[in-house]
Parts: C-alpha cells; sequence; structure tokens
C-alpha cells in the first residue's frame, strides 16, 4: 500500500489498529520492518565496486614516508561521488516518503513519528 500510494486505505487500518489494543504496536513494529528492508533496499542498490569498505583492510600500506597514512583509497577514484550522491537522494527520497505517509494516513501520531524516527 505504501508503494502504490494507497493513503485512505492506510488510512482505514491505521483507524482500526488504534481501535484494538495491540492493534498500534503491530502496526509500529510492520512499519518499522518495512523502512528497514527499504533501507537495506537502497543500501545494496547503491553498492558495488565503486564503494570502498575502510574496515575490511582497504587501506594504504603504511611506510614511514607515507604523508597520508590511515586515509582510504577509493578502487575507481575516477568515478567522482556520483554514487554517494544518488545513496543520498534514494534515502531523502525514502524520508519524505514515509513522512508523507505518517501525515496523511497516520494522522501525524506521534508513537508512530517515534517509531520512524527510531529506524
Amino acid at each position: 500500500m505504501v508503494d502504490n500510494n494507497q493513503f485512505n486505505d492506510l488510512s482505514r487500518l491505521f483507524r482500526l489498529c488504534i481501535m484494538v489494543p495491540t492493534g498500534l504496536p503491530c502496526l509500529k513494529a510492520a512499519l518499522t520492518e518495512s523502512i528497514v528492508q527499504r533501507g537495506r533496499s537502497v543500501n545494496e542498490a547503491s553498492l558495488g565496486d565503486d564503494f570502498v569498505d575502510v574496515e575490511e583492510g582497504s587501506r594504504e600500506p603504511e611506510g614511514p614516508n607515507k604523508k597520508d597514512k590511515g586515509k582510504a583509497k577509493a578502487k575507481n577514484a575516477g568515478s567522482g561521488i556520483q554514487p554517494a550522491v544518488t545513496w543520498v537522494q534514494e534515502v531523502l527520497n525514502l524520508k519524505d516518503k514515509i513522512d508523507t505517509v505518517w501525515k496523511k494516513s497516520f494522522q501525524s501520531n506521534r508513537e508512530v513519528e517515534s517509531s520512524i524516527n527510531n529506524v
């Protein structure tokens, strides 16, 4: 429903969930899991040969004459910053989408907002 912008259906679901004592926690858990999966897909889509994981030993060998000790080097330095810019834009798009769902469908509920912000 989130992917298809079905705000009325999501609003109806929210109104039903708040009537049941365990409904809102269940809805928050499902929304949290959905956001986590969407975030993972954004991260996985952005990963490729253009990114370097500093944790996995991608550092230059450190010698006594190295001026830039400890700085990570990109595998493909000529590719620029476009992958990072694309990742940031995708994350912002996801945030905007979730905020729109929160405002239009979840009546700007503070408990739901808290769950969204924690993710």
